[in-house]
């Protein structure tokens, strides 16, 4: 019969369904994730892209957001540094509410960004260097006192006599006094002979020099040897010089080097 036919086969659906049934979780499987609805009606911290007139700085922030009113804030320090221009709000890092600022902003909470729409007078400007700035470093300056020596003697045997005489003896001296004023540096040798009772003192050079890093100058007073090139001598006088001096400097590259730039 038509009807016992289709009776028979909606009970056997019926048993199928009631044998599969839902799956079941088996043992340590993962449980749906419930959400307080209470945690997110808290004031949180957000990490926020900052967008400028669409186009993403690349600047990430950290930004207070409060959903009651859906309010934002950040520091005055980070809104700076992504070229907002805020008024000066008084000492210190204030946090800044961006609904009192005058600028519009969105808050895109599914790709967490929010985007501002700025005109040119709400914009910090932009500064560009063709120079790298390099943090140069300042020498620190003691003062002191050095000295150098270097001491020679001698004597001779007489072979035929047996006697041993005492020939003579010198000592070279290099002194030195240093401070943030300059240094002040003086040579010399003393000694004696056999042919002489007294001691003698022979100046070699007694010399100023101050250094300025900053201008990269040198100046020397007093006896001082004059620069030279390949064809022409050095001179040995009395007098002052000031001279150009990279040496000050050791950062700074004085030759033409390859450069690749893209």
């Amino acid at each position: 019969m038509p009807g016992s036919k289709s009776n028979r086969l909606a009970a056997g659906l019926a048993g199928l369904l009631l044998l599969t049934g839902p799956p079941a979780l088996g043992q340590g499987a993962l449980q749906p994730i419930r959400i307080d609805p209470a945690l997110t009606q808290r004031e949180r911290s957000v990490q926020l892209e900052i967008v400028v007139n669409g186009e993403a700085t690349g600047n990430i922030e950290e930004f207070q957001y409060k959903p009651d009113g859906n309010v934002l804030s950040a520091r005055r320090s980070r809104l700076l540094k992504a070229g907002i221009k805020i008024p000066e709000t008084g000492g210190g890092d204030p946090m800044v509410r961006l609904d009192t600022t005058g600028i519009p902003f969105a808050y895109d909470d599914a790709r967490q960004r929010v985007e501002f729409t700025l005109r040119d007078e709400q914009r910090l400007p932009r500064e560009y260097s063709a120079t790298a700035q390099r943090e140069q470093l300042r020498p620190e300056i003691s003062p002191g006192l050095l000295l150098n020596y270097s001491f020679f003697g001698g004597s001779f045997r007489d072979f035929k006599t047996g006697l041993t005489q005492f020939s003579g003896a010198n000592v070279t001296l290099d002194a030195r006094a240093f401070s943030k004023y300059g240094v002040v540096s003086q040579s010399g040798i003393a000694g004696t002979t056999l042919y002489g009772d007294s001691n003698r003192f022979l100046r070699l050079e007694s010399t100023y020099t101050y250094s300025d890093p900053d201008r990269l100058l040198t100046g020397r007073a007093g006896d001082i040897v004059s620069g030279a090139v390949n064809w022409s001598r050095p001179i040995r006088m009395a007098g002052a010089q000031i001279q150009r001096d990279f040496t000050l400097r050791s950062d700074l590259v004085t030759r033409p080097v390859p450069v690749l730039a893209g």
